[in-house]
């Protein structure tokens, strides 16, 4: 039996019902090595070295081992969030609002009035915007 897709809690409720059909009930040496190498390999790497003397000791670290992975692969995910305005940090120049006046190719009326949003004023006329 393989953990595949399963949560570690779904994988052992799988795993003990298997074992209750066939008729083992006991915690053998046979049966934690088939838990424990039935885990995601991530999982696997994470609990191998501890050698679990039974299955819920098993279930335990592997449990651990989980919550581990997930918070590095969250982490991993919000790298990019939360880096500020203005900063440039892909491809491309972001320009800050006195460089963008200067440089604009526009030539109309800048309206500073309520069309303002977030620093930067509206502008109408003909331009690249």
């Amino acid at each position: 039996m393989k953990q595949k897709g399963m949560a570690v809690g779904e994988y052992t409720e799988e795993f003990y019902r298997v074992n209750l059909r066939a008729g083992y009930t006991k915690d053998t040496s046979e049966k934690i090595a088939r838990y424990v190498n039935g885990l995601r390999l991530e999982i696997l790497d994470e609990i191998s070295i501890l050698s679990p003397k039974n299955i819920e000791e098993a279930y335990q670290s592997a449990m651990k081992a989980e919550e581990k992975i997930t918070r590095k692969q969250n982490s991993r995910r919000g790298q990019g969030i939360g880096r500020g305005r203005g900063q440039s940090y892909g491809r491309g120049r972001i320009t800050s609002s006195n460089e963008e006046g200067n440089n604009s190719k526009t030539s109309g009326s800048v309206d500073k009035g309520d069309n303002a949003r977030g620093g930067r004023p509206y502008q109408r006329g003909k331009g690249n915007g």
